[in-house]
């Protein structure tokens, strides 16, 4: 059983990848490509940030504190 949900948790992750690329190509007209003038690692630097506070809302509302 830990195996299938194991399986099934990496084929949510993949269609969420497939959603976020017709996203993106949608917004920009185009699959996200190296040497695109922008610093992909302050780029995902800064999604991690953005991450942290989105799970400490989390905490915050299940917790209360």
């Amino acid at each position: 059983m830990k195996q299938k949900q194991t399986i099934e948790q990496v084929e949510r992750v993949k269609k969420d990848m497939r959603d976020r690329d017709t996203w993106g190509r949608s917004k920009y007209g185009t699959p996200l490509q190296p040497f695109n003038g922008r610093d992909a690692l302050t780029d995902t630097y800064q999604e991690l940030l953005d991450a942290c506070v989105y799970m400490r809302q989390l905490l915050f509302e299940r917790d209360g504190k």
